[in-house]
């Protein structure tokens, strides 16, 4: 490796370097080899067979987890002469030589195990933790990639994740592996249990970075959840953005263009009510995309749609069309803008002058209320069209 990588990571690698991450990350990672060793090639045999190279792999492993590190390297050296051509052997032999604190052996190991191919997780994960060590981010990210491409399940796969996310370089290296579209994308941004904030802060920023086009908005709806739940309002909006696109407007998806496709299903999109008395329809309209055609059968009103923004406090201003739609067929359509839910703050909309049927409403957020969510109420038997809806702040 060159050394003159870790040179140039600059503030990022400073930072890490004074709180110690790469450190532990890497006592951790290779504290993990013998790990991913001993979970290969189960296989029994008789061990003074001359041949019995599964009895010498198991014999190894279990002289690894023990510590016995003189037994490992005796075992390990036995299994290399009996398949001098075994990554794996090799890979263990490198275990075993580290154990006993040969490293510059263990790493000679380590690097013919290298060349006869990457397929061994030991020694992928041996060569991750050199390249961190060195600070050249790109080859460990290369050696992370292939880990988790093997495994997208890797039991420590997120430990070893933020070892690479805790600083701006990590996270351009993961997020260009990314961009190819690799079998574990989906698993970076749904399996998140375990991750602290700081963790779904990185990322949101590895999918801002990667950019549009390598998820769904049906991918995401995971880590925009986990990142309202921790208050991380602005970086769920990023990934909504950069995965689903759309207008730069506080809503989502005014014209319902998105939920005619059947995408979009974070709280960050239309969330529409599923009840048996209620008919909501995604139709076409000509002038403004799409709109939604809505009835109730029940006795009372209902809440139809909502959807939560990050619009934050202050004063709004949310418009919306009624095409095919009669005044009083209108005053059955109710509107909320606020943190409650409460129907008690639901209102009719104003109708502005001129034959377009554009209605109006404004809502005061107050400071305790972060996420206010849009939603939309019906009366019964009022079936109404509701199109091009625009949320806007008023100032002044």
């Amino acid at each position: 490796m060159d050394a003159g990588h870790a040179a140039g990571l600059g503030p990022g690698w400073r930072v890490l370097g004074a709180i110690g991450c790469i450190s532990y990350a890497a006592l951790a990672i290779v504290a993990g080899l013998d790990r991913e060793a001993l979970d290969d090639l189960q296989r029994p045999a008789v061990l003074d067979w001359p041949y019995a190279v599964a009895a010498q792999f198991a014999a190894t492993k279990t002289a690894i987890a023990q510590h016995d590190a003189p037994q490992a390297v005796a075992h390990a050296v036995t299994l290399v002469r009996h398949d001098p051509m075994e990554s794996r052997a090799i890979s263990l032999l490198g275990l075993a030589l580290g154990d006993a604190h040969q490293l510059d052996q263990a790493n000679s190991a380590f690097a013919l195990a290298a060349r006869l191919g990457w397929r061994d997780p030991v020694t992928q994960r041996y060569w991750f933790a050199q390249f961190l060590r060195a600070g050249d981010v790109r080859h460990a990210a290369l050696r992370l990639d292939a880990l988790l491409r093997q495994t997208p399940d890797l039991p420590d796969g997120k430990a070893l994740l933020r070892a690479m996310l805790v600083y701006n370089e990590g996270r351009d290296a993961i997020a260009e592996r990314l961009k190819g579209n690799p079998g574990w994308s989906g698993q970076f941004v749904s399996q998140l249990a375990g991750l602290d904030e700081d963790d779904l802060v990185a990322r949101a920023d590895v999918v801002e970075r990667t950019g549009p086009g390598h998820w769904q908005c049906n991918d995401i709806p995971e880590l925009i959840t986990a990142s309202l739940a921790r208050g991380l309002f602005d970086e769920a909006r990023t990934v909504h953005r950069t995965v689903c696109g759309g207008a730069d407007g506080l809503i989502n998806d005014g014209d319902f263009n998105h939920l005619s496709s059947g995408v979009g299903i974070s709280m960050l999109d239309w969330n529409l009510t599923g009840r048996g008395d209620m008919v909501i329809l995604v139709n076409p309209a000509p002038l403004y995309g799409h709109m939604l055609s809505m009835s109730l059968s029940a006795p009372s009103t209902v809440m139809a749609v909502r959807q939560m923004t990050v619009a934050g406090p202050g004063d709004y201003r949310l418009t919306w069309r009624m095409p095919d739609t009669s005044p009083a067929q209108a005053n059955g359509f109710l509107v909320s803008f606020d943190c409650t839910g409460d129907q008690a703050a639901a209102i009719n909309g104003t109708r502005q002058a001129g034959s377009d049927p554009l209605y109006e409403a404004r809502f005061v957020v107050p400071a305790n209320c972060p996420v206010p969510t849009l939603r939309f109420w019906l009366l019964p038997n009022q079936p109404v069209n509701v199109a091009n809806v625009r949320l806007s702040r008023v100032t002044g």
